[in-house]
């Protein structure tokens, strides 16, 4: 049998390279205590948690060459997480001998973690915090797998949320998901694979800040551009004022939301409803600037002028006739923007969330325990 390597380290000791005759399986569990500090412009949350990892196959393997079993003064799992950047305390508990012979190693770690958050559905969106766990030994030497509930251990996972601190902004799932991956090899200078396992929380933004702070204004302020329609339409000065006063106002506000949200090269949710309203705000521009040219023919002496079918004669403004109906117009195109802003509200986190899910666990569903109860978040 080809031999597979692992580390072991006596806890305070120089370590030392073992090699193995078999594949050391280690299922890990995952009690996170907090979470906070989640800073969508620098991508960073905080964590404070206690993991365990479990050996399951000791007993089926051994130091290659000497026979010799695996214990904890000649082996341990030499874990690390790959998106932690900052180290608040870490502290690892001498290692538990199970009675079955199996090594329970237990953790204790707070620090501060990166993530690549997906704000396309921003401010409806749902974010995973990820916690990347890997091994400093190949893949193949070891293999990290989520531990299967049982009797004593009715979830893998699971996340305090009285101790979240950001309650107010985002609702926190009890439950923690498990992915399995590995590593690539261009990350390694020996092209080495290491086995990954995703451990990720989900947390669901409450939208309701954004909406009552930024998207409430937005649409009273498309509302309140209709008030040049009450404007004479001789008095384009005025009707521009009013206008470009409401752009000035629009972009204050988009100026605001891009101060909360990283550099992104794409648009989310928030941004395309701002720029329809810049966009519905621009046209009733372009209609004083057409409204105010036209008139101003038609007020010029002796002239007489010819308008989609409209005679206009001299110091005559037809257009006048028409600025009713095109005021409705854009009162309806304004309730449209307010319907499916109430849609939005009501479909996208959904949506957001279904996605999250899938994308943390694509075979979908919930873990079921061997007792064939299902384990749903929230539980304790």
């Amino acid at each position: 049998m080809d031999s597979v390597g692992g580390h072991t380290g006596n806890h305070g000791q120089e370590s030392r390279k073992t090699r193995l005759t078999k594949c050391v399986e280690v299922d890990v569990s995952m009690t996170v205590l907090a979470l906070s500090n989640i800073s969508l412009t620098e991508q960073t949350f905080d964590a404070q948690f206690v993991m365990r990892a479990i050996t399951t196959n000791l007993q089926d393997c051994k130091v290659q060459g000497s026979n010799e079993p695996i214990t904890a003064d000649n082996w341990e799992p030499r874990l690390r997480f790959n998106n932690l950047i900052d180290t608040s305390e870490w502290r690892q508990n001498p290692p538990k001998i199970l009675t079955n012979g199996e090594l329970c190693f237990k953790y204790f770690v707070r620090g501060t973690f990166t993530e690549k958050f997906e704000l396309g559905a921003f401010p409806f969106d749902t974010q995973r915090m990820t916690l990347c766990l890997s091994s400093a030994i190949p893949e193949g030497a070891i293999d990290l797998r989520e531990i299967q509930p049982n009797a004593e251990i009715l979830r893998s996972g699971t996340v305090s949320t009285r101790n979240f601190a950001q309650s107010s902004a985002y609702n926190l799932e009890h439950e923690v998901y498990f992915r399995r991956t590995s590593s690539d090899k261009a990350d390694s200078t020996s092209d080495q694979v290491r086995p990954v396992l995703l451990i990720s929380m989900v947390t669901q933004r409450k939208p309701f800040y954004f909406v009552w702070n930024i998207v409430v204004p937005h649409l009273l302020i498309n509302l309140m551009s209709l008030g040049v329609f009450a404007i004479p339409s001789t008095d384009t000065a005025d009707r521009l004022s009013v206008s470009l006063t409401m752009v000035l106002t629009a972009v204050a506000f988009k100026l605001q939301v891009a101060s909360d949200l990283p550099n992104l090269s794409y648009f989310t949710m928030l941004d395309v409803f701002i720029l329809g309203s810049f966009f519905y705000i621009f046209i009733v521009v372009l209609e004083n600037i057409f409204v105010g040219y036209i008139t101003s023919l038609a007020t010029a002496p002796n002239a007489t002028y010819l308008l989609n079918g409209w005679m206009v004669e001299e110091k005559t403004m037809a257009y006048e006739n028409i600025r009713f109906y095109e005021a409705i117009v854009f009162f309806v195109v304004w309730c449209v923007q307010v319907g499916v802003v109430v849609v939005a509200c009501c479909i996208c986190p959904k949506r957001a969330y279904a996605l999250a899910i899938k994308s943390i666990r694509p075979e979908g569903g919930r873990r079921v325990p061997v007792n064939g109860n299902q384990v749903t978040p929230g539980e304790d």
